[in-house]
């Protein structure tokens, strides 16, 4: 599949009407599937709607790598130490050599891989629809623990990919087995805390700065809680009503994170102070309507509802839109001088 491109010179309007130049934007349709794109120094690895996975040469503007799979995969593909990790099947698991294309390992699975993350250089953590969680050796492909979902024990749904995020030591869990986090040792798969989920609805991942875990839920768009958690104990640090949007993933930068509340405000939390402030008030034009958030520099970038390049500038507290786009953006980062979005 060829990758059609186009160079766009864009200009920020600011909210006063003056323009101002921003960097060359590079708009690659890469016709990937969402949530699966990687920016890995020079190259962007993902996989599309014709069942392949691939890899774009960022360099050379083109695909360098192309593979045929035997179902969608809907998880991130890892390029690591000259080897590629991805569920090539709905049942199977693979680590293939970059050089040879030679199978290193294949993991035979009970279900699909929605999604799997590196919690250390030999351990894997994934999600499998139906089936639960496993960690598996990254070396040998050898499962390390699982962790079995079950509807009968806890009537609570499948709601694969579980948002994880993990640190030194632990994985963090959210909306498992009907609790609002659960916390594991990541190495053995042990249990060490749960937060109840106490009729609290949809929580997010969770996002670590040192001890501490901020985490938000979501009451189906009734109200919703942000919470902060001491992450060896579970104990609450900090607990405030807040619509919440669950399925935006927030931005960490520093001792501050940005994240997005279900009315249409840009927002932060401060790690120092526990204080929430309201950055930004979108109306009908400029609000995220599903798409997701992305840092450049000191500027969060996104996709809007009117199908605009949307820029909030955080030294200047201004939002203005850009670019008109086709199609919502999947991924958006800046590369040597130039802005690229992936449609």
């Amino acid at each position: 599949m060829r990758a059609y491109y186009s160079i766009i010179i864009v200009f920020l309007t600011a909210c006063t009407a003056k323009k101002q130049p921003i960097p060359a934007t590079q708009i690659l349709k890469l016709h990937a599937i969402d949530n699966t794109i990687t920016q890995l120094n020079d190259s962007l690895i993902y996989s599309c709607w014709d069942t392949t996975l691939k890899i774009y040469d960022l360099k050379v503007g083109k695909v360098t790598y192309s593979r045929k799979l035997q179902d969608l995969c809907y998880a991130k593909a890892v390029f690591k130490k000259d080897n590629i990790y991805f569920p090539s099947s709905n049942e199977n698991f693979v680590c293939l050599s970059a050089r040879t294309g030679d199978t290193i390992w294949s993991l035979k699975l009970n279900g699909r891989c929605s999604n799997f993350d590196f919690v250390e250089d030999s351990i894997i953590v994934a999600s499998i629809k139906g089936a639960g969680i496993i960690g598996v050796n990254t070396r040998t492909g050898a499962i390390l623990y699982s962790l079995n979902y079950s509807f009968q024990e806890t009537h609570s749904p499948d709601l694969s990919p579980w948002p994880l995020t993990y640190d030194e030591d632990n994985i963090y869990i959210s909306n498992w087995q009907n609790s609002a986090l659960s916390v594991y040792e990541k190495i053995t798969g042990k249990l060490k805390w749960q937060l109840p989920n106490n009729k609290e609805g949809l929580f997010g991942p969770g996002i670590i700065y040192g001890t501490k875990l901020f985490i938000g839920s979501n009451r189906y768009y009734k109200g919703g809680k942000i919470l902060v958690l001491d992450t060896q104990t579970g104990r609450t640090d900090f607990e405030q009503e807040f619509k919440y949007e669950e399925r935006e993933i927030p931005i960490i930068d520093k001792h501050i994170i940005y994240f997005y509340s279900y009315d249409s405000k840009l927002c932060s939390f401060d790690f120092r102070n526990n204080k929430i402030d309201t950055l930004a008030d979108l109306d009908e034009k400029t609000e995220l309507s599903g798409n997701q958030m992305f840092m450049i520099a000191d500027t969060i970038v996104y996709s809007d509802a009117s199908f605009h390049l949307s820029a909030y500038a955080l030294k200047s507290n201004k939002i203005a839109q850009m670019q008109k786009l086709q199609y919502s953006a999947l991924l958006i980062f800046k590369y040597t001088n130039k802005w690229y979005i992936v449609n």
